[in-house]
């Protein structure tokens, strides 16, 4: 029985080793992607553009164009429930 379990595992052998290499190069292939994915990210993300340019409508001018929040009054709430009217009809 010796014989035939020495001729089994160097049968075997040889297929293992193929296969733990096709893993190896496969995680390889795989942090170099995710690496490659990451600085491609990384390098297009909007916040890295190298010159920030305004962006304009057509028939809009920007010179002294501001806006403001003066409509409205914001106030904090002393607990009470708002007064709201809503009718169904």
């Amino acid at each position: 029985m010796d014989a035939m379990e020495t001729r089994t595992e160097s049968r075997l052998e040889p297929p293992r080793r193929r296969a733990a290499s096709a893993k190896r190069a496969l995680a390889l292939a795989s942090g170099v992607g995710l690496l490659a994915a990451l600085l491609l990210g990384r390098a297009s993300h909007p916040a890295r553009a190298s010159s920030p340019s305004p962006v304009t409508t057509p028939g809009s001018s920007s010179q002294g164009e501001t806006f403001s929040f003066d409509q409205g009054d914001f106030a904090l709430s002393d607990g009470a429930a708002p007064q709201v009217q809503s009718s169904v009809s």
